[in-house]
């Protein structure tokens, strides 16, 4: 790519070489009341923390889900399903998940982030790992 010089060596053009960027966004979760992996009454709100950031400052989302997502009473009430923007420094922002209606079973809730980095000139965004805690209700 030609780059035009300023100052000192005017109107000399030269080159340089893009610096790849291939990592992806870096996250991870827990649960704050009970732990990770405890059990849980159906109506208990469960609180926790996440954490989602990319060190090469091309954040474009985050994003949390709850599975299985095809019982009856669905997966509750999620807070913040997802964000534009990066999370504070470790552990992260609060998450909340109102448990009411759900039924007795065992469960996690993921999280997935992705950036905005251009890949292979087709995509967009490398994909973080998909990272998970449990619990169950019951």
């Amino acid at each position: 790519m030609p780059v035009r010089r300023r100052g000192r060596g005017a109107g000399r053009t030269g080159t340089r070489r893009p610096v790849p960027h291939n990592t992806a966004p870096v996250v991870d979760i827990h649960i704050d009341n009970g732990g990770d992996c405890k059990k849980f009454a159906v109506g208990d709100p469960i609180n926790g923390h996440v954490f989602a950031v990319d060190a090469n400052h091309h954040f474009g989302s985050w994003s949390l889900s709850v599975l299985p997502d095809n019982l009856p009473g669905g997966t509750g009430v999620l807070t913040p399903p997802s964000s534009t923007v990066e999370t504070a420094p470790a552990p992260g922002d609060p998450w909340h998940l109102d448990t009411t209606g759900m039924s007795t079973c065992a469960y996690v809730v993921l999280v997935r982030s992705r950036d905005r980095t251009i890949v292979s000139s087709i995509g967009v965004g490398w994909q973080s790992n998909t990272v998970a805690v449990g619990f169950s209700l019951g």
